[in-house]
């Protein structure tokens, strides 16, 4: 058994350049996916896909030494709390985080004027708190990475060790 070292970025873009080669059969099958007028196919196609490219690939793998099977993420799902768990986090790309005390969750893919075009997150403070705020952050502009939250801190997970 072998490992293939990767960033959670690369799978998250893995995964949007699956969702784009499914343009024309979706076109010829009749399925939207214009967030506007899609419904349960495409959204069952992204989780599907998601799992196998993306959250598959994170529970079989380790970081820095840490196994990251706990990674038990759906899209389109809603936690009531992040304490103590692992979850997909978006940061806008060269942006300074102004604060360590709020985060963005990446909870679904949103497509307006093409696949995946948008990252739809929930804000959460450093106690894993969701917050009120939702943002979508275009694809061209995100970096996506794991994060814990901890009584240590905030542990950050990007590129990993992928189990073959």
């Amino acid at each position: 058994m072998g490992t293939m070292i990767t960033s959670i970025h690369e799978l998250m873009t893995i995964f949007k350049e699956s969702l784009i080669c499914l343009k024309e059969p979706l076109k010829k099958a009749q399925i939207s996916w214009d967030k506007a007028k899609s419904y349960d196919d495409w959204d069952d196609i992204c989780q599907s896909l998601f799992r196998n490219f993306v959250a598959n690939s994170i529970y079989h793998s380790h970081a820095d030494g840490v196994s990251l099977e706990e990674f038990n993420f759906e899209l389109f799902s809603h936690r009531k709390n992040y304490d103590d768990y692992l979850f997909m986090c978006a940061e806008v790309n060269d942006a300074i985080q102004e604060s360590e005390s709020t985060f963005l969750v990446f909870i679904d893919v949103h497509s307006e004027e093409d696949i995946f075009d948008f990252a739809r997150c929930i804000e959460i403070d450093s106690k894993g708190e969701i917050l009120d705020n939702e943002v979508y952050i275009p694809h061209s502009e995100v970096k996506f990475s794991l994060k814990k939250i901890t009584p240590q801190g905030i542990k950050t997970f990007d590129k990993i060790n992928v189990l073959l």
